[in-house]
């Protein structure tokens, strides 16, 4: 008995890793032509069952950003790493889970004029800092509970960097983070369905709000911050799930 439980477990392991390689290969194959990704797939081959464990909870409809070589070079100098490899379980967890967007989208999605605030799969306790909301539900389903990025198009023009070439999309993420995505509108996975996008700079994850206060650096956000101090200490602050807004005007 004990001999067909482990031979069950190993069947199990190596089928599970057999799906990783198949996602984590139909993404890199999509991304093929891109001579400016060469990094990310270098990432998905040392870390292929990373990219499954991430997109469990939500399927083939989601949109993957995509660092260029050049972004996940100078976050890798910044975090004292120097090659993909050396990337942590975590780190990687993290990463993936930031660089998915709860849904499929591509560049007419993004065509709202007062900007579309889009869940991402990032939903672990110390990145916490807002509520998902009613709105984002009603939009992206009831498990969009995971940590947004605000996304604002540029014109209606396109542009043309190298071998990346597609529409203008500003997104703020993390710390007074701003990135430029190029809706290059690539689509792998199943049928199809999920899309990816390119983006600039590697998106670094949201910290508490009174973190966030302190990072922005801003001297009209001081009282804010001073409020937070105030009112929420440490262990309350943990348990309630805000989101980082002030208005600057009443300072």
């Amino acid at each position: 008995m004990r001999s067909s439980f482990s031979i069950k477990a190993v069947g199990f392991a190596l089928l599970s890793l057999a799906n990783a390689q198949d996602v984590s290969e139909n993404l890199a194959g999509a991304i093929a032509d891109y001579d400016s990704l060469s990094l990310f797939r270098s990432l998905l081959g040392a870390a292929p069952q990373v990219l499954v464990e991430t997109l469990s909870s939500q399927g083939s409809n989601v949109t993957i950003l995509i660092p260029t070589n050049n972004a996940i070079k100078s976050y890798l100098k910044d975090s004292g790493i120097s090659d993909v490899t050396e990337l942590n379980q975590t780190m990687l967890q993290v990463f993936f889970s930031y660089h998915t967007m709860a849904a499929s989208l591509s560049s007419t999605d993004f065509d709202v004029s007062r900007g579309l605030s889009v869940p991402t799969l990032l939903k672990s306790e110390e990145f916490n800092n807002r509520t998902a909301g009613p709105q984002i539900q009603s939009q992206f389903g009831n498990n969009a509970d995971g940590q947004v990025v605000f996304a604002s198009r540029v014109g209606k023009g396109k542009r043309a960097n190298g071998d990346i070439s597609g529409a203008i999309v500003n997104l703020r993420a993390g710390e007074e983070q701003n990135i430029k995505m190029t809706a290059v509108d690539g689509s792998w996975g199943e049928k199809n369905a999920s899309r990816f996008q390119i983006v600039d700079k590697v998106l670094l994850p949201p910290l508490s709000c009174s973190q966030t206060v302190q990072a922005a650096d801003d001297k009209r956000l001081t009282q804010a911050g001073d409020q937070f101090n105030r009112q929420l200490n440490p262990v309350n602050f943990m348990e309630v799930e805000v989101t980082c807004i002030n208005s600057i005007n009443s300072i």
